[in-house]
């Protein structure tokens, strides 16, 4: 099978198309190609169009479509806006998501236990289907089923979650520890 296949393949088989559009792409054949076959498979078509791209740049037929804008100086928050709008996200609480979870990371609460992809997979499948639609519900009852698994001492924490517990509170603690755990899940595709 020919690259041109494989491609069309791939692109059959995806739930929708992330197209990262910044000056490159504004002469590239092989992205507007890649476009316009998504297009006709009728799958959902998510445009991320750098700040210096104007929006008549955008290949034609896509230029009246929604997109997103983004800033290529600040790739670390692109994982976070492509999240956003996967799980309809509010825009305005990203960059609290994104601290929590470096806080996470700061106080070595992520261990091997609390990330393993085992682990995941038994906290998705407690998980109340529907529920990840909605960011806020969805780490609210990933942070009661983590209160739960510590009161019946299925998990522990190491002393990093301690710390953060007697500095900010419980209740801080326990949110950081849920944004964290649904991040890494994101980012290990089990979310």
């Amino acid at each position: 099978m020919g690259d041109d296949e494989n491609i069309k393949g791939a692109i059959r088989n995806s739930m929708s198309q992330l197209v990262l559009f910044n000056k490159k792409a504004i002469t590239s054949n092989a992205i507007q190609s890649e476009m316009r076959i998504a297009d006709e498979f009728n799958k959902k078509i998510i445009i991320f169009k750098e700040k210096d791209v104007k929006k008549a740049e955008l290949p034609i037929g896509f230029v009246n479509r929604n997109y997103e804008k983004f800033d290529i100086r600040k790739p670390k928050y692109l994982l976070n806006r492509v999240s956003e709008i996967a799980w309809r996200k509010n825009p305005n609480t990203i960059e609290k998501i994104h601290t929590y979870y470096e806080e996470a990371k700061n106080y070595q609460i992520l261990t091997s236990q609390l990330t393993g992809k085992r682990f995941l997979k038994k906290l998705k499948k407690m998980m109340i289907p529907g529920k990840k639609s909605n960011l806020a519900k969805f780490i609210s009852e990933l942070k009661s089923i983590i209160t739960k698994m510590l009161n019946n001492n299925t998990i522990t924490m190491p002393g990093g979650y301690e710390e953060l517990k007697r500095e900010e509170g419980e209740e801080k603690a326990l949110y950081v520890v849920a944004v964290g755990i649904w991040k890494e899940g994101i980012h290990k595709g089990v979310f």
